[in-house]
């Protein structure tokens, strides 16, 4: 059964509702007026709220308007007294799920909470058939990019004839000759690298999942960066969990995902910060376990108009780059049973999120 909260200033309908619902299975929590229900709300998160419409201070249809602006999804009913039809009327074009009326019948409270329960399991299905859309989506994007290939190939194809032409014709110059392959090689590593991320992408690459430990794995690719990091002005600070345990993953693969997670982090830290990373061995809300791993830095933040787009193919605010990079680290990590989301606020930093199931 949901999460409920139960919002009434009056003690003896509380008292007597919530031992109700509590025998209906629900897990109930209480409040005494629309204020304390609403620290509870932004504390708990349920799924359903059975609230009074008339109560001191923040009222009923407050407390809607607040939890459908925090959290549209959420189910709210409210209860009515008499002479409040107005109210309720207002209160359903607000969006509230229901409303029944004082006293409170029990069998009129259950067909509320089922169509509520309803709601949620048809919103549920939506999210989950929006996602799918979205994923689709995706893939046809990536199937329909012929011409950002060609440019991507075409590019550093061409500065690579190019300076091989310059070499053959002044292959007397020795300090162009070294300057010259050097640019060889960054626009072939460009390419083998945009190319990778497709093939990373569309699933053609297979993974090789060994035993690893992520702790180790995380702390390696920390130490490939802890020198640049230094000359930045970026404090590491690494805090791992020894409860995590050893799973078979696949390391070229996740090693990528923390190499552009750091990387990310550090190009936000421009003249200095910090950056910390942490793992966390916990249980889910579905009593499976997770591993879950943070990288927090204290960079300039992403804004809100762009946070999410930041896995959808191609989109970057770089110069260089594919803007394939947190796509990729999205499929490798779902390849993994894993999830990642990123919270931000501008000037406050980000944080990157990624949860996996063991």
């Amino acid at each position: 059964m949901s999460k409920l909260l139960l919002i009434d200033d009056e003690e003896p309908i509380r008292k007597v509702l919530g031992l109700y619902l509590r025998s209906k299975g629900y897990e109930v929590i209480t409040a005494a007026d629309g204020e304390e229900g609403m620290e509870l709300f932004q504390r708990e998160r349920p799924s359903i709220v059975l609230t009074d419409i008339k109560m001191p201070g923040i009222d009923g249809v407050e407390v809607l308007k607040r939890i459908k602006k925090i959290s549209p999804e959420t189910q709210v009913i409210m209860i009515t007294g008499h002479g409040d039809i107005d109210l309720a009327i207002q209160s359903l074009q607000l969006e509230a799920s229901d409303f029944i009326n004082k006293p409170v019948d029990n069998k009129a409270l259950l067909v509320a909470l089922r169509r509520a329960e309803d709601r949620l399991e048809t919103k549920e299905i939506l999210s989950a058939t929006h996602e799918y859309i979205k994923r689709a989506e995706k893939l046809i994007a990536i199937s329909d990019i012929s011409a950002k290939i060609a440019h991507e190939i075409r590019t550093p194809l061409t500065l690579i004839g190019g300076f091989a032409d310059r070499l053959r014709k002044k292959a007397s110059l020795r300090a162009q000759e070294e300057r010259y392959a050097g640019v060889i090689i960054d626009e072939v590593s460009r390419l083998e690298n945009f190319i990778n991320d497709i093939l990373l992408f569309s699933g053609e690459i297979v993974l090789d999942k060994k035993e690893l430990h992520i702790n180790k794995l995380i702390a390696d690719v920390v130490l490939l960066f802890e020198e640049d990091m230094k000359e930045q002005g970026i404090t590491i600070h690494t805090f791992f969990d020894e409860k995590v345990p050893v799973v078979m993953q696949d390391k070229k693969s996740l090693e990528e995902v923390f190499i552009n997670l750091i990387v990310n982090a550090c190009h936000s830290m421009k003249g200095g910060g910090e950056l910390t990373l942490r793992t966390e061995y916990r249980q889910a809300d579905n009593n499976s376990n997770i591993i879950r791993i943070t990288i927090s830095d204290t960079g300039k933040g992403i804004p809100d108009t762009i946070l999410n787009k930041v896995f959808d193919p191609f989109f970057t605010t770089k110069t260089i780059g594919s803007g394939l990079g947190l796509t990729v680290v999205k499929e490798i990590l779902r390849r993994h049973n894993a999830t990642i989301s990123i919270d931000s606020s501008i000037n406050s930093g980000t944080t990157v999120t990624i949860d996996a199931v063991v």
